[in-house]
């Protein structure tokens, strides 16, 4: 899971620089959005054995995913201080992994601070604290977001931040780098519509309410 803040408000389409990586100058943070987001990705977080094809969370079954946005007073209208993951498989609940890294608090959500830590090791851009960081993102949730479901491609890293090493090229000894059990070849665009066109998932049951209420 990924936040991912906006200084803008509102519906709005970018231009040039506005657009940020995809901006003429080339330069990726130039955006009035955080391309980058701050990340709980559970093999990047240290723990390589939770997600995945016949892991803890194994993605090879059905499986519910619960995601609860956190306020400072648990009301909506306060401000928004933690992102927080659950999963349940077979009936039962998993809880998300804590983080394993040297120099990382022992995190098991995105907070303000889990977000600072991570950037500082991983040596991250801090674009998310940049552009109001979970403040920003608590805003945007009160002004009202639409829920969207996608399969995609990734014309520019193939998809390596997510589940291979990256950026391409890095030792992934380094904290931050393996993201995945992919191979750094896999993910192009043209391979992957050629091979699965006619790729699918199925998303059911979705609910959205109070903390607690949609397990």
């Amino acid at each position: 899971m990924t936040a991912h803040p906006c200084l803008n408000q509102g519906r709005s389409r970018c231009e040039e620089d506005d657009c940020g990586a995809l901006a003429p100058s080339g330069t990726r943070y130039d955006g009035f959005c955080d391309p980058d987001g701050c990340d709980f990705n559970p093999c990047r977080m240290g723990n390589p054995s939770f997600y995945g094809p016949g892991k803890i969370a194994d993605t090879t079954k059905k499986l519910t995913v619960v995601t609860q946005f956190i306020t400072s007073d648990g009301t909506p209208s306060a401000s928004l201080v933690e992102i927080r993951r659950k999963y349940n498989q077979n009936a039962v609940p998993i809880s998300n992994p804590h983080i394993n890294i040297p120099n990382i608090s022992s995190f098991d959500s995105i907070t303000s601070t889990s977000c600072d830590q991570q950037k500082t090791v991983f040596g991250d851009m801090p674009s998310f604290q940049a552009k109001g960081g979970l403040n920003a993102v608590g805003e945007a949730l009160r002004r009202g977001m639409v829920l969207a479901f996608s399969i995609y491609d990734d014309q520019d890293a193939h998809m390596l931040w997510l589940d291979s090493q990256y950026p391409p090229g890095a030792n992934p000894s380094l904290s931050g780098v393996t993201r995945g059990t992919c191979a750094t070849t896999t993910g192009v665009p043209a391979d992957v519509e050629a091979m699965y066109p006619n790729s699918s998932v199925m998303i059911s049951n979705i609910k959205f309410g109070p903390i607690g209420s949609t397990v």
